[in-house]
Protein backbone atom coordinates (compact mmCIF):
# COMPACT_ATOMS: atom_id res chain seq x y z
CA UNK A 1 0.00 0.00 0.00
CA UNK A 2 2.42 2.37 1.05
CA UNK A 3 4.64 1.48 -2.14
CA UNK A 4 1.39 2.12 -4.06
CA UNK A 5 1.11 5.57 -2.64
CA UNK A 6 4.89 6.40 -2.94
CA UNK A 7 4.23 5.74 -6.90
CA UNK A 8 1.10 7.15 -6.89
CA UNK A 9 3.06 10.88 -5.39
CA UNK A 10 5.69 10.31 -8.41
CA UNK A 11 3.48 9.85 -11.22
CA UNK A 12 1.18 13.20 -9.52
CA UNK A 13 4.64 15.22 -9.75
CA UNK A 14 5.50 14.12 -13.06
CA UNK A 15 1.77 14.93 -14.40
CA UNK A 16 2.40 18.42 -12.55
CA UNK A 17 5.68 18.93 -14.15
CA UNK A 18 4.54 18.07 -17.22
CA UNK A 19 1.54 20.92 -17.12
CA UNK A 20 4.01 23.69 -16.02
CA UNK A 21 6.14 22.75 -18.91
CA UNK A 22 3.24 22.57 -21.75
CA UNK A 23 1.84 25.93 -20.09
CA UNK A 24 5.22 27.49 -20.28
CA UNK A 25 5.59 26.52 -24.18
CA UNK A 26 2.15 25.72 -25.28
CA UNK A 27 2.36 26.15 -28.95
CA UNK A 28 4.84 23.24 -28.96
CA UNK A 29 2.23 20.71 -27.64
CA UNK A 30 -0.11 21.28 -30.03
CA UNK A 31 -1.41 18.39 -32.51
CA UNK A 32 -3.07 20.17 -35.57
CA UNK A 33 -6.12 19.27 -37.23
CA UNK A 34 -5.64 19.25 -41.28
CA UNK A 35 -6.65 22.89 -41.86
CA UNK A 36 -5.28 24.08 -39.48
CA UNK A 37 -1.67 22.62 -40.70
CA UNK A 38 -2.87 23.79 -44.42
CA UNK A 39 -3.58 27.48 -42.96
CA UNK A 40 0.45 27.62 -41.42
CA UNK A 41 2.10 25.47 -44.69
CA UNK A 42 0.44 28.66 -46.77
CA UNK A 43 2.99 31.37 -47.64
CA UNK A 44 0.17 33.69 -49.31
CA UNK A 45 0.72 37.12 -47.58
CA UNK A 46 -3.45 37.14 -47.73
CA UNK A 47 -5.41 34.41 -46.86
CA UNK A 48 -8.42 32.89 -45.56
CA UNK A 49 -9.29 29.73 -43.34
CA UNK A 50 -13.06 29.60 -43.72
CA UNK A 51 -15.08 26.58 -41.95
CA UNK A 52 -17.93 25.74 -40.21
CA UNK A 53 -18.56 27.01 -36.64
CA UNK A 54 -17.20 25.31 -33.77
CA UNK A 55 -14.85 22.28 -35.08
CA UNK A 56 -11.81 23.95 -36.95
CA UNK A 57 -9.90 25.81 -34.62
CA UNK A 58 -10.02 28.39 -36.58
CA UNK A 59 -9.16 31.55 -34.14
CA UNK A 60 -6.53 29.32 -32.41
CA UNK A 61 -4.58 28.74 -35.50
CA UNK A 62 -4.83 32.25 -36.16
CA UNK A 63 -3.55 33.52 -32.99
CA UNK A 64 -0.54 31.13 -33.36
CA UNK A 65 0.02 32.20 -36.26
CA UNK A 66 0.43 35.25 -35.06
CA UNK A 67 2.94 34.43 -31.98
CA UNK A 68 5.12 32.46 -34.33
CA UNK A 69 5.79 35.46 -36.55
CA UNK A 70 6.40 37.87 -32.88
CA UNK A 71 8.95 34.81 -31.97
CA UNK A 72 10.36 34.95 -35.44
CA UNK A 73 10.45 31.14 -35.42
CA UNK A 74 7.81 29.46 -37.85
CA UNK A 75 7.82 26.15 -38.60
CA UNK A 76 6.76 26.07 -42.23
CA UNK A 77 8.23 29.04 -44.00
CA UNK A 78 10.97 32.28 -42.62
CA UNK A 79 9.49 35.33 -41.03
CA UNK A 80 11.13 38.36 -40.86
CA UNK A 81 13.54 38.63 -37.05
CA UNK A 82 11.43 40.24 -34.44
CA UNK A 83 10.60 42.39 -33.48
CA UNK A 84 7.26 42.38 -35.04
CA UNK A 85 4.71 44.16 -34.38
CA UNK A 86 0.86 42.66 -35.36
CA UNK A 87 -2.76 43.11 -34.59
CA UNK A 88 -5.76 41.01 -33.56
CA UNK A 89 -8.77 43.00 -34.88
CA UNK A 90 -12.10 41.66 -33.42
CA UNK A 91 -15.68 42.79 -33.55
CA UNK A 92 -16.62 43.70 -30.32
CA UNK A 93 -15.34 44.26 -27.25
CA UNK A 94 -16.90 41.38 -25.73
CA UNK A 95 -15.42 38.98 -29.02
CA UNK A 96 -12.37 40.42 -27.59
CA UNK A 97 -12.17 39.23 -23.62
CA UNK A 98 -12.55 35.71 -25.33
CA UNK A 99 -9.43 35.81 -27.72
CA UNK A 100 -7.74 37.48 -25.39
CA UNK A 101 -8.32 34.15 -23.01
CA UNK A 102 -7.32 32.24 -26.08
CA UNK A 103 -4.40 34.22 -26.94
CA UNK A 104 -2.90 33.73 -23.23
CA UNK A 105 -3.54 30.04 -23.47
CA UNK A 106 -1.30 29.84 -26.35
CA UNK A 107 1.51 32.19 -25.16
CA UNK A 108 4.63 31.56 -23.83
CA UNK A 109 5.08 32.88 -21.06
CA UNK A 110 8.76 32.65 -20.44
CA UNK A 111 8.95 34.84 -23.43
CA UNK A 112 6.82 37.81 -22.38
CA UNK A 113 7.38 41.07 -20.94
CA UNK A 114 7.65 41.39 -17.63
CA UNK A 115 4.50 43.97 -17.98
CA UNK A 116 2.14 41.90 -19.78
CA UNK A 117 -0.55 40.91 -17.26
CA UNK A 118 -3.33 38.61 -18.28
CA UNK A 119 -6.60 38.92 -15.86
CA UNK A 120 -8.72 36.04 -15.74
CA UNK A 121 -12.21 37.23 -16.82
CA UNK A 122 -10.97 41.00 -17.88
CA UNK A 123 -8.63 40.00 -20.92
CA UNK A 124 -4.70 42.01 -20.57
CA UNK A 125 -4.01 45.04 -18.09
CA UNK A 126 -4.15 48.00 -19.66
CA UNK A 127 -6.28 50.76 -21.51
CA UNK A 128 -4.64 50.01 -24.72
CA UNK A 129 -4.48 46.21 -24.74
CA UNK A 130 -0.67 45.62 -25.97
CA UNK A 131 0.67 42.23 -25.37
CA UNK A 132 4.48 42.42 -25.29
CA UNK A 133 7.45 40.12 -25.62
CA UNK A 134 10.89 40.13 -24.48
CA UNK A 135 12.48 40.11 -27.71
CA UNK A 136 10.34 43.51 -28.76
CA UNK A 137 7.57 42.05 -30.34
CA UNK A 138 3.85 43.16 -30.07
CA UNK A 139 0.81 42.14 -30.54
CA UNK A 140 -2.30 44.76 -30.24
CA UNK A 141 -5.90 43.81 -29.89
CA UNK A 142 -8.32 46.02 -31.70
CA UNK A 143 -11.97 46.15 -32.30
CA UNK A 144 -14.05 47.62 -34.96
CA UNK A 145 -17.04 48.61 -33.38
CA UNK A 146 -16.45 52.22 -34.17
CA UNK A 147 -15.11 51.94 -38.00
CA UNK A 148 -12.56 51.74 -40.18
CA UNK A 149 -11.23 55.06 -38.73
CA UNK A 150 -11.19 53.58 -35.18
CA UNK A 151 -8.47 51.62 -36.17
CA UNK A 152 -6.00 54.09 -37.78
CA UNK A 153 -2.60 54.60 -35.95
CA UNK A 154 0.62 52.96 -36.49
CA UNK A 155 2.06 50.07 -38.79
CA UNK A 156 2.10 46.46 -38.45
CA UNK A 157 3.66 43.10 -39.95
CA UNK A 158 0.65 41.34 -39.95
CA UNK A 159 -3.00 41.35 -38.96
CA UNK A 160 -5.57 38.97 -38.07
CA UNK A 161 -9.14 38.96 -38.46
CA UNK A 162 -11.03 36.95 -36.26
CA UNK A 163 -14.61 37.63 -37.57
CA UNK A 164 -15.62 38.81 -41.33
CA UNK A 165 -14.41 42.90 -41.25
CA UNK A 166 -18.08 44.58 -41.00
CA UNK A 167 -17.19 46.24 -44.23
CA UNK A 168 -14.46 47.00 -46.97
CA UNK A 169 -13.65 50.32 -45.50
CA UNK A 170 -12.29 48.36 -42.28
CA UNK A 171 -10.73 45.80 -44.44
CA UNK A 172 -8.96 48.40 -46.70
CA UNK A 173 -8.01 50.50 -43.48
CA UNK A 174 -6.14 47.83 -41.89
CA UNK A 175 -4.40 46.59 -44.82
CA UNK A 176 -2.78 49.75 -45.32
CA UNK A 177 -1.50 49.25 -42.44
CA UNK A 178 0.92 46.40 -43.23
CA UNK A 179 2.01 48.12 -46.25
CA UNK A 180 6.48 47.75 -44.75
CA UNK A 181 8.83 47.13 -47.14
CA UNK A 182 8.59 46.01 -50.82
CA UNK A 183 6.64 42.72 -50.12
CA UNK A 184 4.21 43.90 -47.66
CA UNK A 185 2.98 42.88 -44.65
CA UNK A 186 0.96 39.66 -44.01
CA UNK A 187 -3.11 40.09 -43.13
CA UNK A 188 -4.91 36.37 -42.53
CA UNK A 189 -8.66 36.27 -42.28
CA UNK A 190 -10.29 32.97 -39.84
CA UNK A 191 -14.02 32.86 -39.95
CA UNK A 192 -17.17 31.64 -40.91
CA UNK A 193 -19.28 33.75 -42.93
CA UNK A 194 -21.66 34.79 -41.02
CA UNK A 195 -22.64 37.85 -38.91
CA UNK A 196 -21.66 40.74 -41.38
CA UNK A 197 -21.80 41.03 -45.42
CA UNK A 198 -19.01 38.61 -46.84
CA UNK A 199 -19.66 39.21 -50.69
CA UNK A 200 -16.52 41.47 -50.55
CA UNK A 201 -14.18 39.29 -49.44
CA UNK A 202 -15.91 36.61 -51.75
CA UNK A 203 -14.68 38.50 -54.94
CA UNK A 204 -11.19 39.29 -53.26
CA UNK A 205 -11.05 35.23 -53.17
CA UNK A 206 -11.71 35.01 -56.66
CA UNK A 207 -10.14 37.48 -58.10
CA UNK A 208 -6.22 37.36 -59.31
CA UNK A 209 -5.92 40.83 -58.53
CA UNK A 210 -6.31 40.88 -55.13
CA UNK A 211 -3.92 37.44 -54.91
CA UNK A 212 -6.39 36.62 -51.31
CA UNK A 213 -5.88 32.28 -50.99
CA UNK A 214 -9.41 30.89 -49.97
CA UNK A 215 -8.47 27.44 -47.82
CA UNK A 216 -11.71 25.74 -47.24
CA UNK A 217 -12.93 21.90 -46.69
CA UNK A 218 -16.59 20.95 -45.32
CA UNK A 219 -17.30 19.29 -42.03
CA UNK A 220 -16.29 15.70 -42.62
CA UNK A 221 -15.11 13.07 -40.04
CA UNK A 222 -11.92 13.01 -41.64
CA UNK A 223 -11.61 16.78 -40.40
CA UNK A 224 -12.12 16.26 -37.59
CA UNK A 225 -8.85 13.65 -36.41
CA UNK A 226 -5.52 15.93 -35.91
CA UNK A 227 -2.25 15.21 -38.12
CA UNK A 228 -0.52 11.47 -36.77
CA UNK A 229 -3.36 10.29 -34.17
CA UNK A 230 -6.33 8.03 -35.02
CA UNK A 231 -8.93 8.97 -33.09
CA UNK A 232 -11.19 12.43 -33.67
CA UNK A 233 -11.14 15.48 -31.28
CA UNK A 234 -13.55 15.80 -28.26
CA UNK A 235 -16.50 18.87 -28.41
CA UNK A 236 -17.39 19.54 -24.91
CA UNK A 237 -16.22 15.82 -24.04
CA UNK A 238 -18.39 13.94 -26.95
CA UNK A 239 -16.04 12.60 -30.22
CA UNK A 240 -16.46 14.61 -33.09
CA UNK A 241 -16.99 11.68 -35.28
CA UNK A 242 -20.00 11.46 -38.09
CA UNK A 243 -22.66 11.05 -35.34
CA UNK A 244 -21.21 14.46 -33.85
CA UNK A 245 -21.72 15.99 -37.55
CA UNK A 246 -25.17 14.93 -37.71
CA UNK A 247 -26.04 16.26 -34.74
CA UNK A 248 -24.66 19.72 -35.20
CA UNK A 249 -26.45 19.96 -38.69
CA UNK A 250 -29.94 18.53 -37.19
CA UNK A 251 -29.30 21.29 -34.74
CA UNK A 252 -29.38 23.98 -37.49
CA UNK A 253 -32.13 25.49 -39.45
CA UNK A 254 -32.28 23.34 -42.91
CA UNK A 255 -31.55 26.89 -44.74
CA UNK A 256 -27.83 27.67 -42.39
CA UNK A 257 -26.76 24.28 -42.40
CA UNK A 258 -23.92 24.86 -45.29
CA UNK A 259 -22.75 27.56 -44.00
CA UNK A 260 -22.77 27.30 -40.74
CA UNK A 261 -21.45 24.16 -40.08
CA UNK A 262 -19.81 23.75 -43.67
CA UNK A 263 -18.42 26.79 -43.95
CA UNK A 264 -19.96 27.57 -47.05
CA UNK A 265 -20.63 31.59 -48.69
CA UNK A 266 -24.22 31.49 -48.97
CA UNK A 267 -27.09 30.21 -46.84
CA UNK A 268 -29.91 28.59 -49.00
CA UNK A 269 -33.17 30.10 -49.67
CA UNK A 270 -35.10 30.19 -46.33
CA UNK A 271 -38.22 28.14 -47.32
CA UNK A 272 -39.89 26.77 -44.32
CA UNK A 273 -37.98 28.05 -40.91
CA UNK A 274 -38.83 25.18 -38.48
CA UNK A 275 -38.67 22.14 -40.85
CA UNK A 276 -38.10 19.78 -37.63
CA UNK A 277 -41.51 20.68 -36.95
CA UNK A 278 -43.95 17.58 -37.59
CA UNK A 279 -47.83 18.06 -38.18
CA UNK A 280 -48.61 14.92 -36.59
CA UNK A 281 -48.93 12.85 -32.79
CA UNK A 282 -45.93 11.80 -31.19
CA UNK A 283 -43.61 10.10 -31.34
CA UNK A 284 -43.24 11.05 -34.76
CA UNK A 285 -44.53 14.66 -34.67
CA UNK A 286 -45.33 17.52 -32.27
CA UNK A 287 -49.05 17.83 -32.59
CA UNK A 288 -51.01 16.95 -29.32
CA UNK A 289 -54.33 16.32 -28.70
CA UNK A 290 -54.46 15.60 -24.90
CA UNK A 291 -53.78 17.27 -21.85
CA UNK A 292 -49.81 17.73 -21.18
CA UNK A 293 -48.90 15.16 -18.43
CA UNK A 294 -48.19 17.89 -15.99
CA UNK A 295 -51.29 19.15 -15.33
CA UNK A 296 -51.46 18.57 -11.70
CA UNK A 297 -47.51 18.74 -10.90
CA UNK A 298 -45.53 21.50 -11.25
CA UNK A 299 -44.88 23.77 -14.07
CA UNK A 300 -45.00 27.25 -15.31
CA UNK A 301 -47.84 28.83 -17.23
CA UNK A 302 -46.66 31.66 -19.57
CA UNK A 303 -48.04 34.41 -21.77
CA UNK A 304 -46.98 36.05 -24.81
CA UNK A 305 -48.71 38.91 -26.98
CA UNK A 306 -47.64 40.64 -30.47
CA UNK A 307 -49.34 43.80 -31.06
CA UNK A 308 -51.23 44.61 -34.37
CA UNK A 309 -53.84 45.36 -36.49
CA UNK A 310 -54.94 44.65 -39.96
CA UNK A 311 -55.34 41.26 -41.71
CA UNK A 312 -51.69 40.22 -42.11
CA UNK A 313 -50.42 42.25 -38.85
CA UNK A 314 -53.35 40.62 -36.20
CA UNK A 315 -53.50 40.96 -32.58
CA UNK A 316 -51.99 37.59 -31.64
CA UNK A 317 -51.76 35.78 -28.11
CA UNK A 318 -50.23 32.51 -27.09
CA UNK A 319 -50.54 30.24 -23.58
CA UNK A 320 -47.67 28.03 -22.95
CA UNK A 321 -46.54 25.84 -20.47
CA UNK A 322 -42.94 24.76 -19.47
CA UNK A 323 -41.89 22.30 -17.32
CA UNK A 324 -38.23 21.23 -16.60
CA UNK A 325 -37.17 17.47 -18.21
CA UNK A 326 -34.50 15.31 -16.24
CA UNK A 327 -31.37 16.93 -18.28
CA UNK A 328 -32.81 20.54 -17.94
CA UNK A 329 -34.20 21.39 -20.39
CA UNK A 330 -37.53 23.33 -21.05
CA UNK A 331 -39.78 21.44 -22.27
CA UNK A 332 -42.80 22.86 -24.20
CA UNK A 333 -46.71 22.72 -24.71
CA UNK A 334 -48.37 25.04 -26.44
CA UNK A 335 -51.95 25.40 -25.01
CA UNK A 336 -53.55 27.88 -26.93
CA UNK A 337 -53.94 31.07 -29.20
CA UNK A 338 -55.93 34.15 -29.53
CA UNK A 339 -55.72 35.92 -33.18
CA UNK A 340 -57.67 38.92 -34.27
CA UNK A 341 -59.45 38.19 -37.72
CA UNK A 342 -58.37 41.90 -38.52
CA UNK A 343 -58.22 45.60 -36.77
CA UNK A 344 -59.39 45.42 -33.43
CA UNK A 345 -59.39 47.82 -29.89
CA UNK A 346 -57.21 46.68 -26.81
CA UNK A 347 -60.70 45.97 -25.30
CA UNK A 348 -61.17 43.45 -27.84
CA UNK A 349 -57.89 41.45 -27.39
CA UNK A 350 -58.52 41.57 -23.82
CA UNK A 351 -61.53 39.98 -23.82
CA UNK A 352 -59.97 37.12 -26.45
CA UNK A 353 -57.20 36.79 -23.91
CA UNK A 354 -59.75 36.04 -20.68
CA UNK A 355 -61.35 33.66 -23.26
CA UNK A 356 -58.27 31.81 -24.05
CA UNK A 357 -57.74 31.42 -19.98
CA UNK A 358 -61.00 30.48 -19.18
CA UNK A 359 -61.20 27.78 -21.77
CA UNK A 360 -58.86 26.02 -19.22
CA UNK A 361 -60.46 27.36 -16.12
CA UNK A 362 -57.98 29.85 -15.86
CA UNK A 363 -57.41 33.14 -14.94
CA UNK A 364 -54.93 36.09 -15.44
CA UNK A 365 -53.59 35.21 -11.89
CA UNK A 366 -52.90 31.60 -12.76
CA UNK A 367 -49.60 33.34 -15.11
CA UNK A 368 -46.11 33.10 -14.19
CA UNK A 369 -44.90 34.73 -16.60
CA UNK A 370 -45.92 37.37 -19.52
CA UNK A 371 -44.33 39.60 -21.96
CA UNK A 372 -45.15 41.51 -24.91
CA UNK A 373 -43.87 43.69 -27.70
CA UNK A 374 -42.86 47.24 -27.81
CA UNK A 375 -45.37 49.84 -29.20
CA UNK A 376 -47.17 49.24 -31.75
CA UNK A 377 -48.48 52.25 -33.36
CA UNK A 378 -51.50 51.41 -36.19
CA UNK A 379 -51.82 53.32 -39.45
CA UNK A 380 -50.12 56.37 -39.29
CA UNK A 381 -47.10 55.50 -37.79
CA UNK A 382 -45.31 56.57 -34.77
CA UNK A 383 -45.95 60.39 -35.44
CA UNK A 384 -49.10 59.95 -37.67
CA UNK A 385 -53.15 59.88 -36.18
CA UNK A 386 -51.67 56.65 -34.38
CA UNK A 387 -55.62 54.65 -35.35
CA UNK A 388 -54.95 51.84 -33.58
CA UNK A 389 -52.16 52.03 -31.38
CA UNK A 390 -51.17 49.26 -28.77
CA UNK A 391 -48.89 48.43 -25.97
CA UNK A 392 -48.42 46.41 -23.01
CA UNK A 393 -49.52 48.92 -20.82
CA UNK A 394 -52.86 49.47 -22.91
CA UNK A 395 -53.49 45.42 -22.81
CA UNK A 396 -52.80 45.00 -19.34
CA UNK A 397 -55.33 47.92 -18.30
CA UNK A 398 -57.76 46.45 -20.68
CA UNK A 399 -57.74 43.19 -18.94
CA UNK A 400 -57.78 44.45 -15.56
CA UNK A 401 -61.27 46.63 -16.75
CA UNK A 402 -62.72 43.08 -18.04
CA UNK A 403 -61.57 41.67 -14.36
CA UNK A 404 -63.07 44.19 -12.86
CA UNK A 405 -60.03 45.14 -11.16
CA UNK A 406 -57.35 47.78 -11.37
CA UNK A 407 -54.08 46.90 -13.19
CA UNK A 408 -51.82 47.32 -10.35
CA UNK A 409 -53.84 44.42 -9.26
CA UNK A 410 -53.43 42.28 -11.45
CA UNK A 411 -50.03 40.66 -10.11
CA UNK A 412 -48.28 39.27 -13.04
CA UNK A 413 -47.58 42.36 -15.43
CA UNK A 414 -46.71 42.07 -19.08
CA UNK A 415 -43.14 42.65 -19.43
CA UNK A 416 -41.43 44.53 -22.61
CA UNK A 417 -39.04 42.28 -24.29
CA UNK A 418 -35.47 43.61 -24.31
CA UNK A 419 -34.53 45.54 -27.28
CA UNK A 420 -31.09 47.44 -28.25
CA UNK A 421 -27.62 46.58 -27.93
CA UNK A 422 -27.77 42.59 -27.46
CA UNK A 423 -31.43 42.15 -28.26
CA UNK A 424 -32.38 42.82 -31.48
CA UNK A 425 -31.79 41.29 -34.71
CA UNK A 426 -29.49 38.43 -33.22
CA UNK A 427 -32.22 37.82 -30.58
CA UNK A 428 -34.87 37.20 -32.57
CA UNK A 429 -32.51 34.42 -34.43
CA UNK A 430 -31.56 33.02 -31.37
CA UNK A 431 -34.86 32.48 -30.28
CA UNK A 432 -36.28 30.95 -33.72
CA UNK A 433 -33.05 28.48 -33.19
CA UNK A 434 -34.38 27.56 -29.19
CA UNK A 435 -37.66 26.92 -30.54
CA UNK A 436 -35.77 25.00 -33.69
CA UNK A 437 -33.91 23.01 -30.96
CA UNK A 438 -36.81 22.02 -28.70
CA UNK A 439 -37.99 20.39 -31.95
CA UNK A 440 -35.35 18.16 -32.45
CA UNK A 441 -35.36 17.32 -29.10
CA UNK A 442 -38.26 16.31 -28.96
CA UNK A 443 -39.45 19.33 -26.20
CA UNK A 444 -42.03 20.55 -28.41
CA UNK A 445 -45.71 20.07 -28.50
CA UNK A 446 -48.25 21.99 -29.82
CA UNK A 447 -52.05 21.53 -28.80
CA UNK A 448 -54.63 20.61 -32.17
CA UNK A 449 -56.25 23.85 -30.89
CA UNK A 450 -53.50 26.15 -32.18
CA UNK A 451 -54.46 26.21 -35.92
CA UNK A 452 -52.97 29.83 -36.00
CA UNK A 453 -49.19 28.47 -34.16
CA UNK A 454 -49.78 25.24 -36.15
CA UNK A 455 -50.05 27.37 -39.59
CA UNK A 456 -47.05 29.24 -38.32
CA UNK A 457 -44.65 25.93 -37.81
CA UNK A 458 -45.84 24.79 -41.43
CA UNK A 459 -45.02 28.02 -43.21
CA UNK A 460 -42.95 30.76 -41.38
CA UNK A 461 -39.89 31.71 -43.89
CA UNK A 462 -38.36 33.94 -41.66
CA UNK A 463 -39.96 37.03 -43.71
CA UNK A 464 -42.16 39.88 -42.10
CA UNK A 465 -45.79 38.49 -42.70
CA UNK A 466 -48.53 37.13 -40.61
CA UNK A 467 -46.42 33.97 -39.48
CA UNK A 468 -44.22 35.97 -38.12
CA UNK A 469 -45.84 38.26 -35.58
CA UNK A 470 -47.78 34.09 -34.15
CA UNK A 471 -43.71 33.08 -34.11
CA UNK A 472 -43.16 36.57 -31.98
CA UNK A 473 -45.77 35.61 -29.16
CA UNK A 474 -44.61 32.70 -29.34
CA UNK A 475 -41.04 33.72 -28.45
CA UNK A 476 -42.08 36.66 -26.08
CA UNK A 477 -43.87 33.96 -24.09
CA UNK A 478 -40.68 31.95 -23.47
CA UNK A 479 -38.27 34.59 -23.14
CA UNK A 480 -37.15 33.92 -20.05
CA UNK A 481 -36.33 30.47 -20.57
CA UNK A 482 -34.31 31.54 -23.88
CA UNK A 483 -31.64 33.84 -22.01
CA UNK A 484 -31.24 32.23 -18.98
CA UNK A 485 -30.40 29.08 -21.54
CA UNK A 486 -28.34 31.60 -23.36
CA UNK A 487 -26.16 32.85 -20.18
CA UNK A 488 -25.69 29.18 -19.00
CA UNK A 489 -24.54 27.50 -22.73
CA UNK A 490 -21.16 29.85 -22.33
CA UNK A 491 -19.12 26.73 -21.66
CA UNK A 492 -15.79 27.00 -24.00
CA UNK A 493 -15.34 24.02 -26.81
CA UNK A 494 -12.69 22.95 -28.43
CA UNK A 495 -10.07 25.43 -30.13
CA UNK A 496 -12.40 27.59 -32.68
Amino acid sequence: MAEALTELRHLTGRLRALRNVANATPLDYVRWLPMQEEFLKEEARRRLLRLGNQWGGKTWVGLANGIMHCLGEHPFYDVPAPPIKGAIVCATWAQSIEIQEKLWHLLPKGELHPDTVYIPGHGFRGKNICVRFRNGSMIFIKTTNQGGLSLAGGTYDWVHFDEPPKNARVYSEMVKRTLRGAAGGFVWLTFTPVNAPVEYIREMCESKEHKMVDLHSRCTPEMLIPIGANLPIRINGVPADQNWIDAQEADSFEYEVDVVVHGGWEFRSSGRMFSAYHDAVPPKGHTVTEAPPFFGGEFELCFGADHGSGANFSSCAVLVGTVKTPEGFDAIWVLDEYVSDGLTTEQQDARGVIEMLARWGWKWSNLNKAHGDRVHYGAGGKYGRQQGKKSNGQLQRAIAREMGIQAHEMGVKIGTVKRGKGHAQHSVKYGERWLHRAMVRGHFHVSKRCERVIGMLNSYSGIDDQWKHVCDALRYSLVHAIFAQRQRSSAPIHNG
